[in-house]
């Protein structure tokens, strides 16, 4: 890591640790909801619905860990980005020898940092308050989650490459954020939806993320194409962001 990558990532988490709203709240909501569905009996009965598993070891884990990576990808990172165009931060930064990639890897350290840090404590928590197993297939499990966080912060480095003010950044990350919750069955149980709805989420990043998260949790293998969905989808959303980035 060079100089001035080492200290744009320390400005970064230095700023990261002054915020007391968006960031405690993307690491406290999934814990929260790891607590309030899972110490109810029925989370850790066999349930039909997840292949024989407990809520407890299958879906409510991959939403938890899930929903903290779409919260910092889509809610907070772009409006970070705006707000640093519009206050012409960015355009100063540009005058020096920083590179936008040094910009962008910075804030991805920091954010990706703070979403392992919520997965940590997810499975720290599930596992000593509601008997959470972890996850059963590792493998399955690492790349996942690794592809799965690199499409969600994919889409958040686009959002944040064009964005111009921090209210915009705001905008389009809720305009992503609250569908993308839907299609990856944080509203309706994907069980409950239409075979077709079900389906068509899968293909959507964050419910190809949340499903192959909850397949390997539980043991079983993830389905691959949706993996390679993921994996497809982060190259092609940095590559786009890599194009359309400008200073100003």
């Amino acid at each position: 890591m060079t100089t001035g990558l080492k200290q744009l990532t320390a400005m970064e988490f230095r700023l990261a640790a002054r915020d007391y709203i968006t960031i405690p709240l993307a690491l406290v909501l999934p814990t929260a909801l790891v607590l309030a569905f899972g110490l109810p009996g029925s989370s850790r009965v066999p349930d039909p619905a997840f292949g024989g598993a407990r809520a407890v070891d299958s879906a409510l884990p991959a939403l938890a860990a899930t929903l903290a990576v779409a919260a910092l990808a889509l809610t907070v990172l772009p409006a970070y980005f705006g707000a640093y165009r519009e206050r012409g931060i960015l355009k100063r930064l540009s005058t020096t020898p920083a590179k936008p990639s040094a910009l962008l890897l910075a804030y991805l350290t920091v954010h990706v940092t703070l979403a392992l840090a919520a997965l940590a404590l997810t499975l720290v928590v599930g596992m000593l308050a509601v008997d959470m197993r972890p996850p059963q297939h590792v493998g399955g499990f690492v790349l996942s989650y690794v592809f799965g966080l690199a499409a969600m912060f994919g889409i958040s480095i686009l959002v944040a490459a064009v964005v111009r003010t921090a209210r915009g950044g705001s905008g389009y990350g809720f305009l992503l954020f609250f569908p993308s919750l839907f299609f990856a069955g944080a509203y309706l149980p994907k069980e409950q939806m239409p075979g077709w709805l079900s389906r068509a989420g899968d293909f959507t990043p964050l419910g190809a993320f949340r499903i192959t998260v909850q397949d390997s949790w539980s043991g079983h293998s993830p389905e691959w194409i949706l993996v390679v969905f993921l994996a497809a989808f982060a190259g092609i959303a940095f590559w786009a962001a890599s194009k359309l980035f400008r200073w100003e």
